[in-house]
């Protein structure tokens, strides 16, 4: 479209053709020619991409012509751009969102592109409620909390308060695990629920901490250097080194019997009960660490292997016999040890009383042998005429043995004896004589008078005694 002021030309779309005009051909002539411009084609291929929870990105193919773009959301005009792709922002989450574009120019707006149409990201799902964390092994906890809304979770991860690490559960759980945690540690534990949507992780805020709590101890380090010693008849002592700081105890087992002996924490040795002369006992040790009701135990020391101490027995003793050198006071007696009993006899002897059967209670004496005899004893400060019985007897660590019993009587008190004399031994009537006597065996002694009478016939007017 145009004119022109010359000529009689004529324009046909963009070509003019110049006419002869009234002065001919050779007229000059000035031509204003103004092309008529179309409105664009609308915008093809427009599709919408949510980018974020409050953001969805459009883009679309160029328009022939076109300068620039108006954006339509939800058929409301939302911007012109003279890109071909467009942010749209100030979103709500997890709203859906229909979007058109027109393509402009000079000539005019296009129709409307096709609708594309797309969700913002998710939604935030609410910060959980800490609840409890429970030891469930060595390296391992299980953790619970409650759900707050909105309830758009896709799972949860629970975090540990020292190291690296998270724990997982899914959509709707109040409680999970986490693993790879070091035993015998103290934790605190959080939680946060996340969304997950077009590829991206929302997180909530982060629960409380739950209180201090320790994953199951480690499993202690196996005792070494392991021995076993005889120190009795009756007793094998164990010791070891302990390896481990951690353990609660120690199990002492005996390969013969089913159950282990206990032996308390950060000791090196315990004693063991056997019978004498048996053996050898073989033994080994393991140490364990209980804790949350679980108990873990290290792998066995190396076998020890001890013989306890022969038997032993109280002493086998006999008594001699017959008692000798019997007195009114004294007597003889004697013993032999015939066996120690496999223990030292530290002392012997013989005993002796006035009933049957005496013991150490009674009279003894203390000087007999260790070993073997006869040896003799010798008792005093007995009575005469009196019957005795008498043992030998040996002691050692298992306690005191006796000989057989054998009796024996002290010997009698002899009348006393008395030789008198008479100085002279004839007299003449009216006379007189000295008498006088003694005795080797009496205590005192007394006399009488006597006379001859006239008939030649002996009178005692009393009589003479010695009293013992």
């Amino acid at each position: 479209t145009g004119t022109q002021s010359c000529g009689n030309g004529s324009l046909s779309g963009n070509i003019y053709t110049a006419g002869t005009g009234i002065n001919g051909i050779s007229e000059d002539c000035t031509v204003t020619a103004k092309f008529a411009v179309s409105p664009p084609p609308p915008p093809t291929g427009l599709t919408a991409t949510p980018a974020s929870q409050t953001q969805i990105n459009l883009s679309w193919n160029a328009s022939s012509g076109a300068t620039s773009y108006d954006v339509y959301k939800d058929g409301v005009f939302l911007n012109n751009t003279t890109s071909t792709s467009y942010s749209s922002t100030g979103l709500s989450c997890n709203t859906s969102y229909s979007y058109t574009v027109k393509a402009k120019n000079a000539g005019g707006t296009s129709g409307s592109s096709n609708t594309a149409s797309a969700t913002s990201d998710q939604c935030t799902p609410g910060t959980p409620t800490i609840g409890t964390a429970t030891a469930a092994s060595q390296t391992s906890m299980t953790i619970t909390w409650t759900r707050i809304s909105p309830f758009t979770e896709s799972g949860f991860r629970i975090f540990p308060s020292v190291g690296f690490g998270a724990g997982e559960a899914g959509a709707g759980a109040t409680s999970g695990s986490i693993s790879n945690l070091t035993c015998g540690t103290s934790y605190q534990f959080r939680v946060q629920a996340h969304v997950d949507t077009n590829g991206r992780r929302y997180y909530s805020g982060n629960s409380g901490n739950t209180a201090v709590v320790s994953t199951d101890p480690c499993t202690p380090a196996a005792p070494s250097n392991f021995t076993a010693t005889p120190a009795s008849q009756t007793q094998i002592n164990l010791a070891w080194r302990d390896n481990s700081t951690n353990e609660s105890g120690f199990l002492v087992y005996l390969d013969a019997l089913g159950d282990p002996t206990t032996a308390d924490a950060n000791t090196t040795s315990h004693q063991v009960g056997v019978s004498c002369n048996s053996g050898p006992w073989t033994f080994r040790v393991q140490a364990y660490a209980c804790g949350n009701s679980r108990c873990y135990y290290s792998s066995w020391s190396n076998n020890a292997s001890a013989t306890s101490d022969p038997c032993t027995s109280a002493p086998t003793v006999t008594t001699t016999t017959p008692v000798t050198s019997i007195t009114q006071t004294t007597a003889t007696g004697g013993g032999n040890i015939i066996s120690n009993g496999g223990a030292t006899v530290t002392v012997s002897g013989c005993v002796w009383s006035t009933t049957l059967n005496p013991t150490t209670a009674n009279s003894k004496t203390t000087n007999g042998w260790a070993i073997g005899g006869p040896w003799p004893c010798y008792m005093t400060g007995l009575t005469a005429s009196t019957l005795y019985h008498v043992r030998a007897y040996a002691t050692n660590s298992v306690g005191t043995s006796y000989g057989s019993d054998v009796s024996f009587t002290t010997a009698a008190i002899p009348a006393p004896t008395v030789t008198i004399s008479a100085s002279p031994t004839s007299v003449a009537y009216n006379g007189s004589s000295t008498l006088t006597w003694s005795s080797t065996n009496a205590t005192s002694c007394t006399a009488s008078n006597c006379f001859k009478n006239l008939y030649s016939h002996l009178y005692r007017t009393g009589r003479k005694f010695c009293s013992s």
